[in-house]
């Protein structure tokens, strides 16, 4: 994700980023032009218990106005009550902000200890273009509280261009107060760029980034920099950076959050979520949105920002669900097709985001981004020629791309052609910023496409077998054996990148794709207990101090090396440590019940299920046993009826296995009718979800179903994962 709030629309540079307006905005100040407001709202002279001024909400969304009124009825009935009028100018901040700064301004002087409205006057006096204002503002403010160092940032900045020495001295007050706030750091850097002062100006940004790492302004700046000092390789790397980054990081500045939550539109709104997302807080920055939304649910720039924070955040669903309500609104929108088809490769649906592709590369065949995706989807689909075409059109278009020729040398690695792929990737290597950055990158691209290669969405096309890792090695050893041992020894080393990873995502509970990442530097599909990654792998865990997340991981990957019965004592052991860790419970389980041990299995749930009495994937689990064992008695498959719908009536509801469970659990009642009702659900929520793991077992229970028969376990238990 390049720049996380972007609007669809908006060029990558940072200049397009800060000149994002919502559709609203026009409206907005349309609504806003035909109301007549005196210069300075509140003048100074302005009596207690003056009216709250008033503004056209004309054209203005319901849920807006409706947040408008309320504030406003609010602050009308008490009018002395600064917090009352205070709230209004908050909420009028971005369709009137001069009117907002007079509101703030009277609510300072209803409470003139109060630093809060001060700080907030001055920040509409600087949207209403009201610099002057802004700094008496800040000035007073500061009198009020001399460590809150937000505010002489923003004091800084009213100054940095007119008179850069005394902005200087507000930004040193800010790192004074908040040594960590990068946008003061970032403001030193302006200001002594101002006074032709660049080596201390590189200084202050370099703070900057160190920082914050994900500040876009500050990378930029230091690559123009670098430029004008003929540090080309510093100023690519910055640049690069800069193309990658967020918005300015908020900071500690909770009165700046407090504002923005009162916001229902606007850019600075979605640029303050947007360095939220750049400091990790992502869940806040969704919620800042969302809240938004709530009031203003046709918004398309906020619906897009939301999807792709959703999206980085792991909630997938959810970021499909978003982007699909903005090509509901704006079904033009290329940028969003490619944001769309991204979440859902996240979703690991490459079908579903292949076809999205393809469409915005037949109406804009020149369109990079789109031209890179539907590659690297095809490369996912192990299709490796039909990605050729397309990035041998980019290099055209595009000959000095590096990252098209990291694509073509990954497509040739797939295709089995290891010179051209090393020629791509000689060429993709001019000019890196940092020895051995290019064959990282291009090491981690493969591993994950050779990775994804293996997922179920990804066998759909029959014929085409995955890429096997060892492959790497030899693309190492050809290096080597030329000019570049560096870089050869970077692919050689691939076993040691996948025992990371895998350990990685194992100490992350994404335990799935740990076992997936171990499997395929291990070989798979012929996984071997003593492959050099497994080594690799048992080193971690060895000095992980006994890890059980990890412990976990390599059991299962001993079972597809064969080694079911060191896989079982692995998983005995975790539990007798810690009988409340789930995974290895239900793990454990599974192999009894694959191996057709229905009593040991029973037993290892039924333990489980004491020790976690609210575990609905342990009480799931043990619901599958029951009904899939063809000596279950009445009563219990009964209580496999009983379990599986006290699971299915439990939060998440929308889990596919277990309605598949539920289906499973009826059949074995003789319930035929609901079984098929209930498969039919499971099979229903797999496809909205885009997880097609699994859905060839529903269908084929469901067939059963319909004739009236009842499923007995098999060796592979698809509800069981």
């Amino acid at each position: 994700m390049s720049h996380a709030l972007r609007n669809p629309k908006d060029s990558d540079s940072e200049a397009a980023r800060v000149r994002r307006l919502l559709p609203i905005a026009a409206i907005l100040l349309a609504a806003l032009a035909s109301t007549p407001r005196p210069a300075h709202g509140f003048e100074d002279d302005a009596k207690a218990g003056d009216k709250p001024p008033e503004v056209n909400l004309i054209g203005i969304p319901d849920g807006i106005r409706k947040h408008i009124e309320e504030a406003y009825a609010e602050a009308d009935a008490q009018r002395d009550h600064a917090g009352k009028l205070g709230r209004l100018a908050m909420r009028y901040l971005i369709p009137a902000p001069a009117i907002a700064a007079d509101c703030f301004k009277r609510a300072s002087q209803l409470a003139p200890n109060d630093a809060r409205w001060c700080y907030y006057e001055g920040l509409a006096d600087m949207a209403a273009y009201r610099r002057e204002d802004a700094q008496k503002a800040f000035e007073r403010g500061a009198k009020l509280d001399p460590k809150f160092a937000p505010l002489f940032v923003a004091w800084g900045d009213t100054l940095v261009s007119s008179n850069p020495s005394a902005a200087e001295e507000k930004y040193k007050s800010a790192v004074e107060a908040d040594p960590k706030l990068a946008r003061a750091h970032f403001g030193l850097g302006r200001a002594c760029i101002a006074q032709d002062r660049g080596p201390d100006a590189i200084k202050h940004l370099q703070e900057a980034v160190k920082l914050a790492p994900q500040y876009a302004a500050a990378h930029a700046t230091l690559a123009d920099l670098f430029d004008k000092a003929e540090r080309f390789k510093d100023a690519k790397m910055h640049r690069q950076l800069s193309e990658s980054g967020t918005a300015a990081p908020p900071g500690n500045d909770p009165l700046l959050f407090d504002l923005y939550s009162e916001c229902s539109s606007g850019t600075e709104l979605l640029e303050f979520a947007e360095g939220l997302a750049g400091e990790g807080r992502l869940e806040e920055a969704i919620g800042l949105l969302e809240g938004a939304i709530s009031r203003n649910s046709d918004d398309v720039a906020l619906l897009h920002a939301a999807a792709v924070l959703l999206d980085k955040a792991g909630r997938y669903r959810e970021a499909v669900t978003r982007f699909r309500r903005v090509l509901d609104l704006a079904p033009a929108q290329m940028e969003t097709v490619l944001y769309l088809a991204q979440a859902l490769t996240h979703m690991d649906d490459f079908i579903s985001a292949g076809a999205l592709v393809k469409e915005v590369v037949q109406q804009e065949p020149e369109n990079l981004a789109a031209l890179r995706l539907y590659s690297g989807l095809m490369l996912r689909l192990r299709r490796p020629e039909d990605a050729m075409p397309f990035l041998e059109k980019a290099a055209k278009l595009h000959p000095n791309d590096g990252s098209i020729r990291v694509a073509l040398s990954m497509t040739c690695l797939c295709l089995d052609r290891v010179g051209p792929a090393i020629e791509h990737f000689k060429l993709a290597k001019a000019g890196e910023p940092a020895p051995g950055d290019t064959a990282r990158s291009l090491l981690s691209n493969l591993a994950q496409i050779f990775v994804d290669q293996r997922k179920a969405s990804a066998a759909v096309l029959s014929g085409f077998a995955p890429v096997v890792a060892s492959r790497l090695r030899m693309m190492g050893e050809t290096m080597g054996a030329g000019d570049m041992p560096e870089d050869g020894r970077v692919f050689i080393d691939y076993p040691v990148f996948f025992a990371k990873r895998a350990a990685y995502l194992a100490r992350q509970g994404a335990f799935d794709e740990a076992v997936l990442v171990l499997r395929t530097g291990a070989g798979d599909p012929e996984v071997k207990a003593d492959a050099l990654a497994v080594s690799e792998y048992r080193k971690i865990l060895a000095s992980s101090g006994d890890s059980a997340p990890l412990r976990h991981v390599l059991a299962r990957v001993l079972v597809a090396a064969g080694d079911v019965s060191q896989a079982n004592d692995a998983w005995q052991s975790i539990i007798k440590d810690d009988p409340k860790f789930e995974p290895a419970v239900i793990s454990l389980a599974s192999s009894h019940l694959q191996a057709a041990e229905f009593a040991k299995a029973e037993s290892v749930l039924r333990s489980g299920l004491k020790s976690q009495p609210e575990s609905t994937a342990i009480a799931n689990a043990l619901a599958w046993g029951l009904a899939t064992n063809p000596a279950s008695d009445e009563k219990a498959k009964k209580e496999a009826v009983e379990l599986a719908e006290r699971v299915c009536k439990q939060e998440p509801t929308d889990v596919p296995s277990y309605w598949d469970t539920l289906a499973t659990a009826h059949a074995a009642a003789g319930n035929f009718d609901r079984a098929v009702e209930c498969e039919g659900t499971a099979i229903k929520l797999a496809g909205e979800s885009g997880k097609i793991a699994g859905t060839d077992g529903f269908k084929r229970r469901l067939k059963l179903f319909e004739v009236k028969r009842p499923y007995r376990q098999e060796p592979a238990t698809p509800a069981m994962e």
